[in-house]
């Protein structure tokens, strides 16, 4: 294994342990239909939102047909399979399928799919109640797609890291990776770096300190001040650690001294030595 993959994979693990292992989707889901999942999906079974799924899909030629129906009507489909707020959700469905004929024209989001994803990013923000949850489920569904678009977070860390500059090409490095790592962990690593770039590694602001990559990152390495706070961090840690360990052990002998209290009895104790003594005249 060339020392790029060894590089890749480092990463993955160390993204894994912050942020979890992706869950690779069974099916690719039409982005409608994910938004619709996305809205009945609060409170309810796993069993239940595919039940109230498939009723929708049965009962109503498409969603455009959804979106002129009666509320009432809507109700009723759901009604059967979900537990909370039905009526809420109802109401969110319309809402929703109005607000993306609004936005579109029409209700079809599937050329998002070939866009880049800050537009997934803009309709996230258009309608409300989607946001990072959404985007996060949506992003597994798009980045293990072998073409799917790189987006611009993957390129940023990248370039921080030292894995390419601005003058790489998008074809070229997919090619790349997939000959390195692998279709399946190619696409772990879109979607752990594209989760890092939006929650800690921002475009405009850092936090380099509690960073999972702070040890390879190019832009650590060359700031001295930001080693030596990482360096400071880490003795603080230790010490906590240290001291929580003594707090821990101190509680526990305490404890145990309480316990030993607790079960004693000092008048059956006082006639156990009285009896002992009896004894041994």
């Amino acid at each position: 294994m060339g020392i790029k993959a060894e590089t890749l994979l480092k990463i993955i693990q160390s993204l894994e342990k912050k942020y979890g292992t992706p869950q690779k989707p069974n099916i690719k889901i039409p982005i409608v239909d994910q938004i619709i999942i996305h809205f009945l999906s609060t409170q309810e079974k796993q069993e239940d939102i595919e039940k109230a799924y498939q009723s929708i899909l049965k009962e109503f030629v498409d969603w455009n047909e959804i979106r002129v129906s009666h509320l009432r009507e809507i109700q009723q489909v759901l009604q059967p399979f979900l537990k909370s707020q039905v009526s809420e959700k109802a109401h969110k469905i319309k809402d929703v399928l109005q607000q993306i004929f609004m936005l579109y024209n029409k209700i079809d989001l599937e050329a998002l799919w070939e866009k880049d994803f800050s537009e997934i990013q803009k309709l996230a923000q258009q309608i409300p109640g989607l946001g990072q949850e959404f985007l996060l489920k949506f992003i597994c569904y798009l980045y293990f797609q072998e073409d799917s678009p790189l987006a611009s977070s993957f390129f940023r860390i990248g370039k921080r890291l030292s894995l390419w500059d601005e003058n790489s090409n998008q074809t070229a490095l997919k090619k790349n990776f997939i000959k390195e790592i692998g279709l399946e962990k190619f696409a772990h690593l879109k979607i752990l770096l594209f989760i890092h770039g939006e929650t800690q590694c921002l475009a405009k602001s850092y936090d380099c300190l509690n960073c999972p990559l702070c040890k390879i990152c190019n832009r650590v390495q060359k700031d001295p001040s930001l080693q030596e706070e990482n360096e400071e961090k880490m003795v603080q840690k230790s010490k906590k650690d240290s001291k929580e360990l003594k707090i821990g052990t101190k509680k526990e002998k305490i404890k145990t001294k309480e316990k030993i209290q607790k079960n004693s009895n000092p008048i059956k104790d006082n006639e156990k030595m009285k009896i002992s003594k009896r004894k041994k005249k």
